[in-house]
C-alpha cells in the first residue's frame, strides 16, 4: 500500500480479528481488508511496533522508523498526527502512557532521543541497519561511513551495492542490497523478482550510455537532454534523437526541411507536407523561384541536387521567376502561384 495514500484512511481501533479500511484514489473508493497481525504498509505479519502519542497499532516498527529516519517523516502515516517521541515494543497491547511515565527505565535510540526501546533485540537490530557493517555473515566488520564500507566489499569481498538502488530506494543500510560485481550489469538489465522483493530494470539511455532508477526519470532526462520531432505521429511521440543533428537528418529524411540557410540557422524550419514548404518558400525565400532546379527525391528529402535535377522552364515576367510545375499535384500548384501573387502585389 503506498504510503501516499494513507491520509485518506480512517482513523481505527486496536487490533481486531479482521481489519478493514477504505480510502479514496481519486474519485475511486477502495476497501482494504488486512489480517489483524499485519502492517498497514507492507503488510507482513507485526512482530514489533513503534508507538506514538496517536496510539496507532497497525504499522510495524520497521515501516515506522524507516518513514522517521529515512524519509524524514514524523507524522503517523494513518492520522497524520506529528509523532515526537515513539516507543519500540513486541507488545501490541502496550499503551503509551505508560512508557511515557517509565521512559528512564527503557533504552535510548543512540542517534534519535525521541525514539525509546522497551526490548534489547529491536534496540540491536536496528543498530545494525542503520550502522555501516558488512552484511556478509562471516565478516562482519564495522566500517566507518558508506565509503569505507562499499571499498570493503570490493576488496575483500568482490561485492558491490547497486548506486542507483542505493541512492533511490528508501530502505535502511541493512536492507540495501549487495550484488557479485560481475552480476551487476544484469540486476541493471533485469531488475529482481525474488519472493516479496520486486525491483524494476535500471533503464538505459542508449545516446549517453547511461542507467537510470526507473522509467520516469530516464523519461525527464531525454526531455531536457535529447530531441524529439514535434511533426510525427503520436505513435512516434517517445522517439528521441542524440541531438538536433540527428534530428535535422530525420527532417530531411521524413518531413521538408527549409534549406534556405537563415532557416537552417534557426532550426526546426520544417513543414509536414510539401505544399507547406512551398508556400514558406514563396513567401520567405521569392528568390527560390530561380533557384536549382529541385528533384522529387530532393522534395522528399528537403534536400538540393544538382546530379537528379528535373528540367525546370524559367521565363521572366514583371520580375517576377516562375517554374514549371508539372510536377505538383493541382492543390499544390494553386497553394504555389497564390503565394507568389501576393508577393507580387506586395513588391507593388
Amino acid at each position: 500500500i503506498n504510503a501516499e495514500y494513507m491520509g485518506f484512511l480512517k482513523e481505527m481501533d486496536p487490533p481486531q480479528m479482521e481489519r478493514t479500511y477504505s480510502m479514496e484514489i481519486g474519485k475511486v473508493k477502495v476497501d482494504i481488508s488486512l489480517d489483524a497481525d499485519s502492517c498497514l504498509l507492507c503488510a507482513n505479519p507485526i512482530s514489533a511496533i513503534a508507538l506514538g502519542e496517536c496510539g496507532h497499532r497497525v504499522i510495524c516498527s520497521t515501516c515506522l522508523l524507516r518513514l522517521r529516519w529515512i524519509m524524514k517523516k514524523n507524522a503517523c502515516p494513518v492520522c497524520k498526527m506529528p509523532l515526537e517521541n515513539l516507543f519500540v515494543t513486541h507488545d501490541l497491547k502496550a499503551k503509551y502512557e505508560d512508557y511515557l511515565v517509565n521512559k528512564a527505565a527503557l533504552i535510548p535510540d543512540l542517534e534519535d532521543d525521541k525514539v525509546f526501546f522497551d526490548c534489547k533485540d529491536e534496540f540491536e537490530r536496528f543498530k545494525m541497519m542503520r550502522g555501516y557493517i558488512c552484511p556478509i555473515l562471516d565478516c562482519k566488520k564495522d566500517l566507518h561511513g558508506i565509503k569505507g564500507l562499499d571499498a570493503h566489499l570490493k576488496q575483500n569481498h568482490n561485492r558491490a551495492f547497486c548506486d542507483l538502488c542505493f541512492k533511490h530506494r528508501l530502505v535502511f543500510i541493512g536492507e540495501q542490497l549487495i550484488f557479485p560485481t560481475h552480476l551487476l550489469k544484469d540486476h541493471m538489465k533485469y531488475g529482481e523478482n525474488k519472493g516479496d522483493l520486486r525491483i524494476h530494470p535500471h533503464p538505459l539511455c542508449n545516446f549517453c550510455g547511461k542507467n537510470f532508477y526507473s522509467e520516469e526519470p530516464l523519461q525527464n532526462h531525454l526531455e531536457k537532454l535529447h530531441m524529439k520531432c514535434h511533426l510525427c505521429s503520436d505513435k512516434c511521440k517517445y522517439k528521441y534523437y542524440k541531438d538536433y543533428i540527428e534530428l535535422e537528418q530525420h527532417f530531411c529524411k521524413t518531413h521538408y526541411l527549409c534549406q534556405h540557410e537563415r532557416c537552417k540557422e534557426k532550426c526546426f524550419v520544417v513543414f509536414g507536407s510539401l505544399e507547406e514548404l512551398h508556400i514558406h518558400n514563396h513567401k520567405e525565400h521569392e528568390e527560390y523561384g530561380s533557384s536549382k532546379p529541385l528533384s522529387m527525391n530532393a522534395l522528399k528529402a528537403g534536400l538540393f541536387s544538382e546530379q537528379e535535377s528535373i528540367p525546370q522552364k524559367q521565363e521572366m515576367m514583371d520580375g517576377i521567376g516562375t517554374v514549371s510545375y508539372t510536377h505538383l499535384t493541382l492543390p499544390t500548384i494553386l497553394l504555389v502561384q497564390i503565394s507568389v501573387v501576393a508577393v507580387s502585389l506586395k513588391k507593388k
